[in-house]
């Protein structure tokens, strides 16, 4: 990450609600910090300037509202059917989540299965 690989630590960040920076932030040429919006799926703003869990928070309840469930709760994807590279092979699965150049995808038996995305047909790539 830049901020380690850059030795920033906690005390060049922010200090309180003054926002006024320390030296090594004045050092680094910083002058204030981004504002940070979180909008809803209409594209209103619904949250200023929340950061961390409290983003986290946020951004799952609107999340929630919009997939009709609660904050915090798995979203209800359908099963569907997705193909391998080759059209060879299939499985029944819901999307569950992308990460490190995998998709996770559940089946009908609750069964987790981890796919490189690259071995997913182009459609089920999108």
């Amino acid at each position: 990450m830049w901020i380690a690989a850059n030795n920033i630590d906690a005390a060049s960040m922010p200090l309180g609600k003054t926002r006024k920076l320390d030296t090594r932030s004045g050092t680094w040429g910083v002058r204030g910090w981004p504002t940070i919006y979180v909008l809803d799926d209409k594209g209103i703003i619904r949250y200023k300037n929340v950061r961390g869990s409290t983003m986290d928070k946020a951004v799952e309840a609107l999340v929630a509202k919009v997939e009709g469930g609660s904050p915090g709760s798995t979203p209800s994807a359908k099963l569907r059917e997705f193909t391998d590279s080759t059209g060879q092979f299939q499985i029944m699965a819901r999307f569950v989540e992308f990460r490190a150049g995998k998709a996770f995808l559940e089946k009908e038996d609750g069964n987790i299965v981890e796919v490189v995305m690259t071995k997913l047909s182009k459609e089920d790539q999108k």
